[in-house]
């Protein structure tokens, strides 16, 4: 008996879809149905540098499952594996750090050049926060196997330029709070989530000058903001980042810092 045509027309166009694969997948980019390591971030950045493609977005259903992928802190979790050395945790985050860094500029870019990625935005800055807190662990773990009188001037130094680019973090976000770079579907609420949530592991790793400077600028931002949820994270944060850790200590409120 002969096959209907309409039959075959089907069939063909049913394999068509079968074998067709997106144009993330062949230009190389990791896949979006599993962790992602620091290799495949950093493989990911030097495709998103190259350009060859759009930024994957929210928006587009060829891209969404790649984007969801690439800002999931999920991907971080074996940072937090103790049986690790402290230097290969430490190198490991790094290789994160440097990737996702790289990301967020390419998208930042785009933002700044008028496209809509302010979403995008705020969840690639959620994830960089939750690679940060990954590095007070990291770093507080280590601190508690080091006597105070046996750190070394370079070891100090090393911690200052830690706590340096941990409170860096935060003021990322209220740069990114600022009106200029807003647009109108733009919740926030992602980043505002992210950015208390950190809090509370980080803040110990501020020192008191960043925490009086980011309170005064959250506090600005605080009145800025109309959104009523948005207002209540706001005033979560900035009263977490008073009064500081020495006054906490001075009045006998707070335990003992790892940090020096």
């Amino acid at each position: 008996m002969k096959t209907p045509v309409h039959f075959l027309a089907l069939l063909l166009a049913l394999c068509s879809v079968t074998f067709a694969t997106d144009p993330y997948t062949e230009a190389g980019f990791p896949a979006a149905d599993r962790e992602w390591t620091a290799a495949d971030y950093t493989k990911a950045s030097e495709l998103i540098q190259q350009k060859k493609l759009p930024l994957p977005t929210l928006r587009k259903d060829d891209s969404s499952a790649l984007f969801w992928r690439m800002a999931n802190s999920l991907n971080f979790d074996r940072l937090g594996n103790k049986e690790l050395p402290y230097e290969t945790r430490l190198e490991t985050y790094r290789t994160y750090a440097k990737a996702l860094q790289s990301i967020y500029d390419a998208y930042l870019t785009e933002l700044k050049s008028g496209a809509s990625v302010g979403t995008e935005i705020d969840h690639l800055v959620a994830a960089m926060l939750y690679l940060t807190r990954h590095l007070v662990l990291i770093t507080e773990d280590q601190l508690s196997k080091i006597p105070r009188a046996r750190l070394t001037p370079e070891t100090l130094d090393s911690l200052k330029k830690t706590k340096a680019a941990i409170a860096e973090q935060f003021f990322v976000v209220d740069r990114l709070l600022d009106e200029k770079y807003a647009s109108k579907d733009r919740s926030y609420t992602v980043l505002l989530n992210a950015t208390e949530d950190c809090l509370r592991t980080a803040s110990n790793a501020l020192s008191d000058e960043a925490r009086a400077d980011l309170h005064r600028r959250f506090e600005i931002r605080h009145g800025e903001f109309q959104n009523l949820k948005n207002k209540i994270i706001l005033g979560s944060i900035v009263t977490s980042l008073l009064p500081t850790q020495k006054l906490w200590r001075e009045m006998g409120m707070a335990g003992p810092s790892l940090w020096p």
